[in-house]
């Protein structure tokens, strides 16, 4: 193969420390278009072309024309440098990489709440219907039944403007004794699979510590929650991503920072290494670009340009937008209904 020399059009502070601290590093994951690298210390470096886009832990290349597979594998030799990687014969630039920020003004969003919960109510049921199959999300009305949250769809959409009151969550179920699944096994179908049996309970739990602000049982929950279901970045996981950056609107910047690193810092111990760096990431308040654009799209009201962003967060990985979906908007709900019940 003929060397490649490659320029970085962005990389994140994260991807940044990470080129300038890796002594030993490793591929951890081959994709096309993608390459995640882990160092010595268990840290997750992603380098990818323009279609995936800016991440908490990215580097973005320029002109990325041809396929990781065919340069790169487990063996491939990889050296860093504070601007510089090179991963056998592909080299890659940062000196002239602009810095991008995954961080978002949590502030505002905050503020903003009243208007993105009516956003989502908006947004709820269409988004069943476009939801992927086996993805989280198409369970959600059987999720939140479980959880004893009634459709209140019109109730709420006439009651936004009624003052916040949060009573207390009523006890939670028992935990269902069931084992975690491996993220090897391939699941087909995973209310057959018992999947959505088990995590409902988790999910329960979880969202019902969220909205009540009890850190305690956000930890117990999440350790029920997370590495669960297959795959690189399980299911599990990709709703209690969803639900710490619901957790950073519903609640004040100080309370929600509080709560979504003592959430990461339960899970990720217990996940995968690429899940573990996006829930450390969210624990952190950053978040992917396509986040970004959802949720400033939230509250500036254009519908159109909300359903698009949607779309590209539900054609994340075979489920894992969907199912990061669920995990945001599932605490939302459970919010709305409860201001109700005052």
């Amino acid at each position: 193969m003929l060397p490649r020399s490659l320029i970085a059009l962005s990389i994140a502070p994260s991807a940044q420390a990470w080129l300038v601290h890796a002594s030993k590093a490793r591929v951890l994951h081959l994709f096309k278009h993608a390459c995640n690298l882990v160092n010595e210390n268990g840290e997750v470096l992603s380098i990818v072309g323009s279609e995936i886009g800016e991440g908490p832990f990215n580097i973005l290349l320029k002109d990325l024309e041809f396929s990781f597979l065919n340069y790169l594998n487990v063996e491939t030799p990889i050296i860093t440098r504070s601007n510089y990687i090179s991963l056998g014969n592909i080299n890659i630039d940062t000196h002239h990489a602009k810095t991008w920020s995954p961080n978002l003004d949590w502030n505002q969003l905050h503020t903003a709440r009243n208007h993105i919960c009516l956003q989502l109510l908006n947004l709820d049921e269409w988004l069943r219907r476009q939801a992927p199959t086996n993805s989280t999300i198409e369970y959600l009305e059987t999720l939140l039944e479980i959880a004893g949250v009634e459709d209140k769809s019109q109730e709420l959409r006439g009651a936004s403007s009624r003052p916040e009151r949060i009573s207390t969550p009523p006890a939670f179920m028992e935990r269902a004794n069931y084992p975690k699944m491996e993220s090897t096994i391939q699941i087909q179908n995973l209310a057959e699979s018992g999947f959505i049996l088990y995590a409902a309970q988790a999910i329960k739990d979880l969202s019902y510590s969220i909205v009540d602000a009890d850190i305690r049982a956000c930890r117990n929950a999440v350790q029920s929650l997370a590495g669960l279901g297959p795959g690189l970045t399980p299911a599990g996981d990709d709703f209690i991503l969803g639900a710490m950056l619901a957790a950073r609107i519903i609640h004040p910047p100080e309370l929600g920072s509080c709560l979504t690193e003592k959430i990461a810092e339960a899970a990720c111990q217990l996940t995968t290494s690429l899940s573990g760096a996006w829930l450390r990431a969210a624990g952190r308040g950053e978040a992917g670009i396509l986040w970004h654009h959802f949720l400033a799209t939230l509250v500036s009201g254009e519908w159109s340009t909300l359903k698009n962003f949607t779309n590209k967060l539900l054609s994340v990985g075979y489920t894992s937008g969907a199912d990061s979906l669920a995990g945001f908007l599932t605490p939302f709900l459970l919010f709305m209904s409860q201001r109700t019940d005052q």
